[in-house]
Parts: structure tokens; C-alpha cells; sequence
């Protein structure tokens, strides 16, 4: 770098605010160290992948285009959206909702695919519409290149180097040309973006061609893999993350409360009453009712936008939204949207003040150091997030809903001990 991009470097480093600092040199540490682990992370993961059978050739033909992407390599909390979920979904729906249903309408064999695996045809659009905008973008990261940068970074908890493994293996039986095996900024792949290891294990044939295709022009095969996937891999996992869809069940219920509602007789987000015990309590359904199947299930509480926002029962269908992208937002936008395509009115929800990220973040330090939360400071205001949120408000005799507001970030933030 020569002197002129040094001092522009320093001088916009500088006007950073302090933990905009700090991130940008987290982040620049990171892709040091991981540039660094790159070429040891492939020769280890391709020790693996012969073990597993996966030919040289394969491998050879892997490498080629393999690149290290910094870009990738990013803190967690790094980004730094303050837009709230109601503005999501209401963007969404207003934006989409249409031509989510237009899809639905166009591939009425997707009644197929819900007949063969009990999901439904709105569930599984909804989730393409989200996942490649109806196969509009199928992403365009070198599958390879991402798998093995975010392996070296070791980002997250995912097996980056069974996925790489899985991936030669899906190059090694024809599923797609090297050079077209491109994806998201995670390596997941096709209409509905699956991970390598799911694509091995649930990729579905389901139009009779002879091939699992799920790139091309009917979305047949990739809806029939998504469906096998939200079916089958709870019974895969140890212990399961969640149970698989139940036919014929709703999935979110928009509902009213009642004046004077007892926020502090149960724990959203948390507890968990069948519809008639919700009823008892003066919970109603606030548009179409329960189906005859809902009987015996139970529900939980949310309140996504705080009590002066709409409140959503959660049966246990719902936890498939959430196992499929645990980002609160992703999954009610894609509950939504799954209901809105049956023709359900659209949720109403409240302006809310956008909250940056550096006051998330300063919000769970505050919380940390009154010894209600132990979770990562990345300003992902998650589950870990909400129930300390909900116990300060309970603390300090607040409506325990387990929302972020303004004035509660700014109030919990104080608490906080300095940068």
C-alpha cells in the first residue's frame, strides 16, 4: 500500500466511532488468520474427502477457480441493520405477497409435492420466494471457494469441511458442471438453498427425469428436497432440533389480547397453552379461526413488535421456519407470507424506530453486566437476547414482552461498561 491509501486508510479509520473501530480490525485479524489457514484447510479436507472415496480427479477439478474470498470473513454482528421485523414483513408482503401467489398459481403440481411429504404448497413457495426469489437468484459465490474460506475462518458451527467433502461428492455423481456449482455467501445451493450434506441426503428426483435438478426451470425437485428436508432431519438430528411439519395444522395465529392483559402470568416467547387454554385466558383468534386439527396442539406467545404491536401464537409448525433460518425475521416473514398466499389478512404492524447495531450491541453488555445475559454482543437481539430482556423488564415492573425499544436499549445500555 503506498503512502497516499495509508493515510486515506487512517484518516477514515480514525472518524470511525470506537467499536466501528474495533470491528474493522477484528474483521482484518480475521481474514489475516484465515488467509493464512486457507491452503492447510484444503489439503486436510481433501485427506478427508479421499478417505471418503472422492477420486483425485474430482478434487483436481475442485481446485480449479478455488480462491480465498475476505469478504466473507466478517465478525459476527458485523452488519450493521437496524430496520425492524415489522418493516420487514410489511415490505415483504406489500412486495412479494402478489407474486407469491402468482408462483403458486403457476405450479399447481405442487400439490404433488405436498401429497408425497404433508408440506404444503404455500409453505414451500414461501420458502422459495425467500430463498432465490422464485429462482430469479440462484447465487453466484463459487461454492468451493465459499465452503473452504468460511472452513479456514471457522465461522459458525457449521462442518464446513463435510460440506466441502459433500460438495466434491455432488461434482463426483454429475449433479452439476464444476463451473456452474455456484451459491450463497454460506455455500448453500439451488431453488431453495440447501447445504451440500442436505442436498446427499434428501435431493429428490421428483419429476421422473432421471437427475435430482435443482437449478433448473421446474422447481419440482428442489421444493420435493426442501420438503424431504424439513420432514426428515429432525429425525436425523441428535437431539432433534425440532419435529417435522404436522398436515393439516396451522402454523401462526394472528390473535388479540384482551384490555389488561397479565404479560407476567406466563413468559412469551415461552409458554406454551393449547388454543382453548388461550381462549380461557381472553387470547382470540383475530382473523380465521383455528383449524379442526389445531385442538391438541399447543402454542406459544409472541410479540415480535412489543405489546403495542400484533401478537402471534406459534403452534409447533412454526418451528420449522425457524430450524430452516433461525433469524426471527426470516421466519415470520416466510409464516406470513406461507399464510398470506392462502388468502390470510395481512398482519398490521406499528411504526418502530429503527435501533442501530452499536446500540444492540451496548444494550447486551448492559444486560451482561447485570448478570442477565451470557450470549455473544453481535446485536442479534435472538431468543438468549429477548428472555434477558424480558427479565429486566420484570425487574424493573415493565410489561415483560421481551422487546427492544428506544428507550429500553438506551435505559439497559447505561448499564454498560465503557468501550
Amino acid at each position: 500500500m503506498n503512502r497516499r491509501h495509508f493515510l486515506a486508510s487512517a484518516a477514515a479509520l480514525t472518524a470511525l466511532p470506537a467499536s466501528a473501530r474495533a470491528q474493522e480490525a477484528e474483521a482484518e485479524a480475521m481474514q489475516a488468520a484465515a488467509r493464512g489457514a486457507f491452503p492447510g484447510w484444503v489439503a486436510e479436507t481433501e485427506a478427508a474427502a479421499r478417505g471418503a472415496g472422492v477420486s483425485q480427479g474430482v478434487m483436481d477439478a475442485a481446485r480449479a477457480g478455488l480462491e480465498f474470498n475476505a469478504d466473507l470473513v466478517k465478525p459476527a454482528g458485523a452488519a450493521a441493520e437496524s430496520r425492524r421485523v415489522g418493516q420487514y414483513i410489511d415490505t415483504l408482503i406489500d412486495r412479494e405477497g402478489p407474486i407469491a401467489q402468482e408462483k403458486a398459481a403457476e405450479h399447481p403440481q405442487l400439490s404433488l409435492v405436498e401429497a408425497a411429504h404433508g408440506v404444503p404448497a404455500s409453505v414451500l413457495v414461501a420458502f422459495w420466494g425467500r430463498e432465490s426469489a422464485y429462482g430469479r437468484f440462484l447465487g453466484s459465490y463459487d461454492v468451493f471457494s465459499t465452503l473452504a474460506t468460511r472452513g479456514a475462518a471457522r465461522l459458525g458451527r457449521t462442518d464446513w469441511r463435510a460440506e466441502y467433502v459433500a460438495a466434491l461428492k455432488m461434482l463426483e455423481r454429475d449433479f452439476r458442471p464444476r463451473q456452474l456449482m455456484v451459491g450463497s455467501p454460506s455455500g448453500a445451493v439451488g431453488h431453495t438453498q440447501l447445504m451440500p450434506s442436505n442436498v446427499l441426503i434428501f435431493g429428490e428426483d421428483f419429476d421422473g427425469d432421471g437427475r435430482i435438478d435443482l437449478w433448473g426451470a421446474s422447481p419440482l425437485d428442489a421444493m420435493a428436497s426442501a420438503a424431504r428436508h424439513i420432514q426428515e432431519a429432525p429425525a436425523a438430528a441428535a437431539p432433534p432440533a425440532h419435529t417435522p411439519w404436522t398436515a393439516g395444522q396451522s402454523w401462526i395465529m394472528p390473535v388479540a389480547l384482551p384490555p389488561g392483559f397479565d404479560l407476567a402470568s406466563i413468559e412469551v416467547d415461552e409458554t406454551r397453552l393449547t388454543p382453548a387454554e388461550w381462549r380461557e385466558r381472553g387470547v382470540a383468534p383475530l382473523y380465521e379461526d383455528w383449524r379442526a386439527a389445531d385442538a391438541g396442539l399447543d402454542a406459544k406467545l409472541a410479540l415480535p413488535a412489543g405489546v403495542t404491536g400484533p401478537a402471534l401464537l406459534l403452534p409447533p409448525n412454526y418451528d420449522v421456519f425457524e430450524a430452516y433460518n433461525p433469524s426471527r425475521a426470516y421466519a415470520l416473514a416466510v409464516a406470513l407470507l406461507a399464510r398470506h398466499i392462502e388468502g390470510g389478512t395481512p398482519v398490521g404492524w406499528p411504526t418502530e424506530d429503527p435501533l442501530p447495531l452499536e446500540d444492540r450491541q451496548r444494550a447486551q453488555r448492559g444486560l451482561a453486566a447485570q448478570g442477565l445475559y451470557d450470549g455473544p454482543i453481535d446485536g442479534d437481539i435472538g431468543s438468549g437476547s429477548r428472555a434477558a430482556i424480558r427479565a429486566w423488564q420484570r425487574a424493573n415492573g415493565r410489561a415483560p414482552d421481551g422487546y427492544l425499544s428506544v428507550s429500553a436499549a438506551a435505559e439497559i445500555g447505561a448499564a454498560a461498561p465503557p468501550d
